[in-house]
């Protein structure tokens, strides 16, 4: 992991790729790994850095996800990003990343999870099953979620022929 260090900060030191750099650098420390420890606010500092060179829906979905790891009043912050990255480009992920929001936060909020859920499930999005069927569950709507999964089960390798790997599609935790 310390070569990916490496890496991206070549990729910056070049300058053309700089945004690429400070991307890969946030992702070595959000996730840690072979000589480098997870560090979540140098992690947020470099996905920073590369939400201003490039502000792009992944880059600010990747930086709320670090201030939802980091907890507290990070986790605030992490609302700010998420609609950022939908005025970037709204896509399915958004609606996962919203989801996931909701669900951490100190009192989820598991019927606001759950509508985000189910519009990631709407556009094909196995993350939106698979959280829409956990979400029930923590409401206690155990057939509804039998029912997601059911359906889930059934229209998954039609979503892998018509979507592909866009259908699982993911920002992991």
């Amino acid at each position: 992991m310390s070569s990916v260090i490496a890496l991206s900060d070549e990729l910056i030191r070049v300058g053309e790729m700089r945004d690429s750099g400070y991307f890969m650098r946030g992702i070595a420390f959000e996730y840690g790994g072979d000589g480098v420890d997870i560090n979540l606010d140098r992690a947020i500092d470099s996905y920073r850095q590369a939400a201003y060179l490039m502000p792009d829906s992944i880059t600010f979905l990747y930086l709320a996800r670090a201030h939802m790891k980091k907890g507290g009043e990070h986790h605030k912050s992490a609302l700010r990003y998420i609609e950022e990255a939908e005025v970037a480009r709204k896509s399915p992920m958004v609606d996962v990343a919203y989801a996931r929001y909701y669900e951490e936060l100190p009192t989820p909020d598991y019927v606001k999870a759950g509508s985000y859920y189910l519009r990631a499930a709407m556009s094909g999005r196995f993350a939106g099953f698979f959280g829409y069927s956990s979400v029930s569950r923590k409401l206690g709507r155990k057939f509804r979620a039998l029912f997601v999964d059911c359906v889930r089960i059934t229209l998954g390798p039609f979503l892998f022929l018509i979507l592909g790997k866009k259908a699982s599609e993911t920002l992991t935790r």
